[in-house]
């Protein structure tokens, strides 16, 4: 998925409630043996490390911001529903570690 697809993905995320909640529950399908194997896979299937290398969950070092997204809420509720007992700040964690070790923009 390109950087396009995915500002298109957050449109209709918005727009489409019953499309969030499909999306959220496929994902949250993937799985993998442990939260941080899960938060990868979950996040591979949205986009593509290229497109990751964008965004940081706050928004620093001139990146662009995940963590106020459609796309964010969908990947957060999907771990937390693939992994139960899982707590919001573990999956803010898990995810800032998938973006930190994106490859670096160019």
């Amino acid at each position: 998925m390109s950087l396009h697809n995915t500002l298109s993905q957050e449109a209709k995320l918005k727009e489409l409630p019953d499309y969030k909640k499909r999306l959220t529950h496929h994902l949250s399908l993937i799985g993998g043996a442990n939260p941080g194997e899960a938060t990868r896979r979950i996040m591979r299937a949205v986009a593509s490390s290229s497109v990751w290398k964008n965004y940081s969950l706050h928004g620093k070092k001139g990146k662009k911001t995940l963590l106020h997204t459609a796309v964010y809420q969908v990947i957060k509720r999907a771990i937390m529903l693939s992994r139960s007992g899982i707590q919001d700040k573990a999956v803010e964690e898990l995810v800032t570690n998938v973006l930190k070790h994106a490859p670096c923009p160019q």
